[in-house]
């Protein structure tokens, strides 16, 4: 069989198709080559994410999670009532006020829940975890000295006042000692690294 040429207007249309194809190839090749590369950088980003987390200031994420627990249990305590502010040792006074049904124990440990997981997130700008806050040195700086002025009290009150001294006083002393040892780790590592 013999094939005739083809007209113009063939030759066109062949060329067009020819040149959709074409296309069609090349937008594939692209689409592809970009999911490639999407996943290498969502890839790359979650190692950084993983290393951030993983590596980077132990001290200060163990600091951060310990302060998170720590307003965890005064949102519980809200919910526990009475008998938990008696048990964590809030003292009778709080634990009464809380059976009369004011709002002041649970004003109180709100505010304190809300100022301990404020300096969990600061912990956590400080590892990397999420972005930095304002003022990320320095309100870390006053974050640890409160952990260690409030770990230390214990020194004072075995000493002056030993009456006063119970079971809550020096578990509560010993972990905001524990705490703040971390926070200054942390914070001294954080600080090296940004100088």
């Amino acid at each position: 069989m013999v094939r005739e040429p083809l007209s113009k207007s063939e030759l066109h249309a062949a060329q067009g198709c020819d040149a959709i194809f074409d296309r069609c190839k090349r937008l594939q090749m692209k689409q592809t080559e970009n999911h490639s590369f999407l996943f290498a950088r969502a890839d790359n980003a979650r190692d950084g994410i993983n290393q951030s987390f993983l590596s980077k200031n132990r001290p200060l994420m163990w600091g951060g999670l310990l302060s998170l627990a720590a307003a965890l249990l005064h949102i519980a305590i809200i919910v526990g009532g009475p008998a938990w502010y008696r048990f964590f040792g809030a003292g009778e006074a709080l634990a009464r006020l809380a059976e009369e049904g004011s709002a002041i124990p649970g004003a109180i440990t709100a505010l304190i829940a809300m100022i301990l997981l404020t300096w969990s997130l600061y912990a956590f700008a400080g590892t990397g975890l999420i972005r930095p806050l304002p003022w990320l040195k320095g309100v870390l700086i006053g974050i640890t000295a409160v952990y260690l002025v409030r770990g230390l009290a214990l020194l004072p009150a075995l000493m002056f006042m030993p009456q006063a001294v119970d079971s809550f006083l020096i578990a509560s002393s010993l972990s905001c000692l524990a705490i703040g040892m971390l926070h200054l780790s942390g914070t001294h590592q954080l600080i090296w690294e940004l100088s």
